[in-house]
């Protein structure tokens, strides 16, 4: 999947399989090899110096399904601010369905990955903005969505007692609210 020279289709292909197999399996299955090797097929077939955009629609829906299999990745600040590049671009596709499928990974992200959203949240207002307001209806309701899980995610939040300060090995950790529904909306 990452030699250039390999056919369109193929990659395509490749990239549709990496995705049902990504949905199918648990992220116990896979090596932090494994998901590293995942995620650089899909994110390169996601970059904007990928002319087909059969490839980039099939790598941004297996991204949504390799998601979960990030942890690490997203925990590395440089892989992370890499992901959520190739995924705002993606946003901002020519092709519908490529900026619905961005959005949903958005919407994946934010649920699954909320703690690490604060520096972008700037540039997701922009483009969820953006996408409301002139977008066509499926890519501005996976928008809306976004907000929709910002504001649950906070909300669940702010329901939950906060654990002792400074017990970050505990398995309850709880993230404190970045209020970035309130904060972004005061911002537009």
């Amino acid at each position: 999947m990452t030699q250039p020279e390999r056919p369109a289709l193929l990659k395509q292909a490749t990239l549709e399989a990496l995705g049902y197999v990504c949905e199918e399996i648990s992220d116990e299955d896979l090596v932090q090899d494994e998901v590293n090797a995942v995620l650089t097929a899909v994110v390169q077939g996601m970059n904007v110096s990928e002319q087909n955009s059969d490839i980039r629609l099939a790598a941004t829906r297996a991204l949504y399904n390799a998601l979960d299999f990030a942890r690490t990745n997203f925990d590395n600040e440089m892989e992370r601010n890499y992901i959520m590049k190739v995924i705002c671009d993606a946003a901002l596709a020519n092709q519908t369905e490529i900026r619905k499928a961005a959005f949903e990974c958005l919407v994946s992200i934010a649920s699954t990955y909320y703690e690490m959203f604060e520096t972008y949240m700037q540039k997701i207002f922009e483009l969820t903005l953006n996408a409301v307001k002139a977008d066509e209806e499926a890519v501005s309701l996976e928008a809306i969505e976004f907000w929709s899980t910002i504001c649950d995610e906070e909300l669940d939040i702010e329901g939950n007692e906060v654990p002792e300060i400074g017990n970050s090995n505990s398995e309850d950790t709880i993230y404190i609210s970045a209020h970035a529904a309130r904060n972004s909306a005061q911002t537009g």
